[in-house]
């Protein structure tokens, strides 16, 4: 983060600027010296937010962390030609089952006005769970991806059925 406070009647004057990576402390820097004044946001003060996840036996099938994990993994290993792959294949379960008229409508959230909005009467049953524990701080877990594209092993490409990323 990074920013200026400025006196409103003076505003091309810089009074002080802060300065601090998001989730750290943020300090007020005199502009001048570029010398830390004092801390003006201690984030390790602050209590850390928690994950809830259901556990898994009480997931559903399309719970986009289990839908996107191999994405996830590809990404995080640097792996864009496998996290294109994985990508390909959500998408084509999806268009499959939109096909068959078969279109998941979502549980928690409704789409009005251009935003989404969390549905208000779904946050007791949300906070039930929670409370009796049914909750872990494991994200789920997801099977490999097993479905193969064309051209979705790179060391055995079909020089008659090549097909690029983005074709």
């Amino acid at each position: 983060m990074k920013g200026y406070i400025v006196n409103l009647k003076e505003p091309d004057k810089k009074l002080y600027s802060f300065d601090g990576p998001c989730g750290e402390d943020i300090h007020l820097v005199d502009p001048a010296t570029k010398k830390k004044i004092e801390v003006l946001f201690e984030s390790s003060k602050l209590a850390r937010n928690s994950l809830h996840y259901l556990p898994e036996d009480k997931q559903s099938d399309y719970n986009s962390l289990k839908v996107w994990a191999q994405l996830s993994r590809a990404i995080e290993k640097d792996d864009m030609y496998q996290a294109d792959v994985a990508k390909r294949v959500v998408e084509d379960e999806q268009r499959k089952r939109r096909n068959e008229g078969k279109s998941l409508e979502p549980q928690y959230f409704k789409f009005a006005d251009d935003f989404w909005y969390f549905v208000k009467d779904k946050q007791s049953e949300v906070d039930d769970i929670i409370m009796q524990g049914l909750t872990t701080d494991q994200p789920p877990s997801s099977p490999q991806v097993e479905k193969k594209l064309p051209g979705s092993n790179k060391d055995e490409e079909d020089e008659d059925n090549v097909e690029g990323i983005d074709g």
